[in-house]
């Protein structure tokens, strides 16, 4: 199993969404993803190593409410370079993945954590060894029930290695 701990500092903007403030408290850096509108961001992770099989997407959080849901949507972009004749500026996000609601601790300011699984192919954006690989990560707030921030300190990727 090869895993990718994405930093938080790394997270950039991405078109459609508002990126979350990015907040340090006692050490730990961390995401306010909020619960008015969808916020997330993406990381670039680069060339893929030899991947096969599902990805599985961990998304580590804590809230300072102590009731209430939260759901994640993660979408990857795959980019075959030297392969693919589409400008990479034009390349589109495969279809988002969400995950299932996931309930804050009960104790403020302890991680909880949620996990998107990406299966091979269409939610992989087809992605094969060697691509270029984005994920996008943000909060669908339509589909949780927590009030306030839902913040974000740990993505991981994780897949099977060929």
């Amino acid at each position: 199993m090869a895993e990718i701990n994405l930093p938080m500092s790394a997270m950039q903007k991405g078109d459609s969404l508002t990126l979350p403030e990015y907040k340090v408290v006692g050490e730990i850096d961390h995401y306010g993803f909020d619960d008015t509108a969808d916020e997330g961001g993406i990381w670039r992770i680069g060339q893929l190593p030899a991947l096969a099989g599902s990805m599985t997407v961990d998304i580590d959080f804590w809230a300072t409410a102590t009731t209430g849901t939260v759901e994640f949507g993660v979408q990857a972009l795959a980019y075959s370079v030297g392969t693919d004749t589409t400008a990479i500026t034009a390349a589109a996000f495969a279809t988002a993945v969400l995950s299932t609601a996931t309930t804050v601790s009960g104790t403020t300011l302890v991680p909880v954590r949620a996990t998107v699984t990406l299966t091979t192919g269409a939610q992989q954006d087809s992605a094969a060894t060697g691509d270029y690989f984005i994920l996008k990560v943000y909060r669908d707030v339509s589909g949780d029930t927590l009030s306030g921030d839902a913040e974000v300190c740990a993505v991981h990727l994780s897949y099977a290695a060929s």
